[in-house]
């Protein structure tokens, strides 16, 4: 299947991505903004209240869910349907299903980067932070710029650690990439008030490398 980069970036102020980091609000493992960028899933599915649009979306969800399912358990190693299974778990925000998903699919083509992403992504949500980190950081090993990998680092370098120097080493490789799957700007302005917050010697100020905060 095409992978899909999607992006999730802040779009409230830089004030109140500031105020923020000042009142600890960066410290909840599943922050709301900004939230990782998929490799090869869609955007998780809104929580908000119910529409003919919202229900049509999920029957179709779960039409798809029971084909996958049905294609699984006659080929139990079927990589595409795998994934396919898992990206709409994570579509629908149910990442405890997601990461057995991905994890059968990366136990089956351990060179698939995007599934990586997404299974390390799956579960920062559900507040594997270390494991997280572990995921993609190997997947740096094979592709230093990834941009996915590199970007979520930095989110969860910020929101789970409260390690601003390692989230912006993170997003400077990132940057340096020049890769056009992500905004870079966004990326740009978010480092700028990193660089300032350090220099101001903010909060979770601390050295490189330094490992999440369960």
């Amino acid at each position: 299947m095409d992978k899909k980069v999607v992006i999730f970036l802040v779009v409230g102020l830089v004030v109140g991505f500031v105020a923020g980091y000042f009142t600890h609000q960066l410290a909840n493992p599943n922050p709301a903004t900004p939230e990782p960028a998929a490799a090869g899933a869609q955007p998780a599915a809104g929580t908000g209240a119910s529409s003919p649009e919202a229900d049509a979306q999920m029957a179709e969800f779960q039409q798809q869910v029971q084909q996958l399912e049905a294609t699984i358990k006659k080929q139990p190693d079927n990589l595409e349907a795998l994934i396919q299974l898992g990206n709409i778990y994570y579509d629908t925000k149910q990442f405890d299903q997601a990461i057995t998903c991905y994890e059968r699919a990366v136990k089956l083509d351990g060179r698939n980067l995007s599934a990586r992403v997404d299974l390390a992504t799956s579960r920062y949500y559900v507040g594997q932070l270390e494991p997280a980190v572990a995921g993609l950081q190997s997947v740096l090993k094979e592709d230093p710029n990834h941009p996915q990998a590199l970007y979520n680092l930095g989110i969860i370098m910020l929101h789970g650690a409260n390690d601003l120097q390692a989230a912006r080493d993170y997003w400077s490789r990132l940057v340096a990439t020049n890769t056009t799957t992500i905004d870079l700007e966004t990326v740009k302005q978010r480092l700028a008030v990193i660089d300032n917050m350090i220099r101001q010697g903010g909060p979770g100020n601390a050295a490189p490398g330094t490992a999440p905060k369960q």
